[in-house]
């Protein structure tokens, strides 16, 4: 039998373990049997185009050459072309991570051929502007966005919380020209967000967090990591008169990273927004190294399943009791924590055996 005359269903089972590049860029330059069968909806609905730089030394192949093994660096006019060929109209995840080479553009052409997308990874594409978020915000469907590297402001940060979306998870990382007031203005506006990562952008500061613990309600919030917030002086802690109680009473998972400035009176004003006995993962790295009382209110979640805390020396014996009498605890990480005995570390080992580790490292110094 010739490769050229399979039959379509034996052609869909061999195509659908292939990857989108291997798919698209070789399997479909075969011949226009193949090229037909890859068009098929059923085989696009999961497109992974991203570029990985340490596995790639090759551009995009000549629309008549092949060169199976390799990662592809796609420009605008080579998306546009996979567009045409292959229509995508049914796909539901799009992953452009680290495609430097892709514009405002590309991202007319996501809105215009995926409208049926449901998650766009966009992290690395690093010349978007604020005007790919225009373009975002008309994927009706698109409930995930991640961006990162890009020269984003948040000037039409607004639109993606538009009643017509259904977005409910946002990753933003290193816009180090994200401006805090448009961020503020789409938390406040978009209720309905499930999932928010914010991660290393220079302009946001601890006012992120302070909004959050007082007029900012998130109620569907399941999953919030904050990395790299400065401090604000001008805002100070908040007030508990000022906390507003169950902002983020849906919150499964908080993850704090590199926030110097977080005291235990700072993160005890969170804990009131939120319910405690909901969490199952909680990180705090490389925070206050005096942070205690409020750790020992988290060590006493009773669903609390993963658990990673680094460089605190005020944790004691004391703090991690709680730990001794759950059976919830899946994984558990202490890294840098001085405070804790080696007779707790044997307990809690003998306790949870290898689910819970005790690591040291040097020391990490953070720059905002």
């Amino acid at each position: 039998m010739r490769y050229d005359s399979l039959e379509q269903h034996i052609l869909l089972r061999i195509f659908s373990y292939l990857d989108s590049r291997q798919l698209y860029f070789t399997a479909a330059r075969v011949c226009q049997n193949w090229k037909r069968v890859a068009s098929l909806s059923t085989l696009h609905r999961d497109l992974d185009l991203s570029y990985t730089r340490s596995d790639a030394t090759h551009s995009v192949p000549d629309h008549h050459e092949a060169t199976p093994n390799s990662f592809y660096e796609l420009s605008d006019e080579q998306l546009h072309r996979l567009f045409i060929d292959f229509g995508f109209n049914y796909a539901e995840k799009l992953d452009l991570s680290n495609q430097v080479l892709l514009n405002d553009r590309s991202v007319l052409n996501v809105s215009t051929y995926c409208n049926r997308l449901k998650c766009l990874n966009l992290l690395g594409c690093y010349s978007l502007s604020d005007v790919s978020l225009k373009y975002i915000s008309t994927i009706r469907t698109l409930e995930s966005v991640s961006i990162s590297l890009c020269e984003l402001e948040g000037d039409y940060l607004h639109l993606l919380a538009s009643r017509d979306l259904r977005l409910a998870e946002l990753r933003l990382e290193k816009l180090f020209r994200l401006k805090q007031q448009p961020l503020l203005h789409f938390l406040s506006t978009c209720p309905r967000l499930r999932s928010l990562t914010i991660r290393q952008c220079k302009q946001l500061t601890s006012a992120v967090l302070f909004r959050l613990c007082t007029d900012l309600s998130l109620p569907f919030l399941e999953y919030l990591l904050l990395d790299g917030l400065t401090h604000d002086p001008v805002t100070g802690t908040p007030a508990a008169a000022a906390v507003g109680s169950f902002n983020l009473g849906a919150l499964r998972s908080l993850h704090l990273f590199n926030l110097m400035w977080l005291d235990d009176v700072y993160l005890f004003q969170l804990l009131a927004t939120l319910s405690i006995d909901r969490l199952r993962s909680v990180s705090v790295i490389r925070c206050c190294d005096q942070l205690s009382s409020a750790l020992a209110v988290l060590f006493n979640a009773r669903a609390l399943a993963e658990l990673e805390v680094e460089n605190n020396q005020s944790v004691s014996d004391a703090d991690l009791l709680p730990l001794l009498f759950t059976s919830t605890i899946r994984t558990a990480l202490f890294t840098n924590c001085s405070g804790i005995s080696s007779q707790m570390q044997t307990r809690l080992t003998h306790t949870h055996g290898t689910a819970v580790t005790f690591a040291h490292k040097p020391a990490f110094r953070f720059h905002p």
